[in-house]
């Protein structure tokens, strides 16, 4: 079942974050919310005409249970570390676009050394207010692969990003040919 565009009452206080400003915003149970956007482990919703993100750790806020099942993946031991961070990070959405930031092109470099991962990567604009937000939660992800105990991300703006960078799954979604 789909929640996009539908409305829910929230059931507890929970911190959210403004979009595109990247503020911290309290939200008080008994507020309407309408979803805008349901992907990865966050959800985008409207309230008073402004857009913020609920993270996936406060999906019960939103009536919602845990989607442990979706990282079942991680416990898989035929696929390598690499693969298993490349699945984590496609559930990095951009809480203002439908597209994960792999196929957005935000990831320039992977580095894999026994228990440590290094992440070059990028932000659409330098100046993007939910930019800390998006590196916290790739971290986050990437920290629940089993046996990665260190991981360093890399900010880099050089080179610059473009939409060039886009993969063919993230044209197709943003309408762009």
């Amino acid at each position: 079942m789909s929640l996009t565009g539908k409305t829910i009452i929230i059931e507890r206080d929970v911190q959210t974050i403004l979009v595109p400003s990247g503020q911290v915003l309290e939200l008080k149970a008994g507020t309407p919310v309408r979803v805008t956007q349901a992907l990865g482990d966050n959800f985008s919703v409207e309230v008073f005409g402004q857009l913020v993100m609920i993270g996936g750790e406060n999906r019960d806020a939103l009536g919602l249970e845990s989607n442990e099942a979706a990282y079942a993946f991680l416990q898989d031991s035929s696929l390598g570390v690499e693969e298993k961070a490349i699945r984590q990070i496609k559930t990095c959405y951009d809480p203002e676009l439908p597209v994960n930031v792999y196929d957005l092109g935000l990831i320039y470099h992977i580095d894999v050394l026994e228990s440590s991962m290094h992440i070059a990567m990028t932000l659409t604009s330098p100046t993007c207010g939910m930019g800390p937000f998006i590196v916290e939660e790739v971290k986050r992800k990437l920290h629940m692969i089993p046996g990665v105990d260190q991981v360093k991300i890399e900010l880099v703006f050089d080179p610059p990003w473009d939409k060039t960078r886009l993969s063919q799954t993230a044209k197709l979604a943003l309408n762009i040919f």
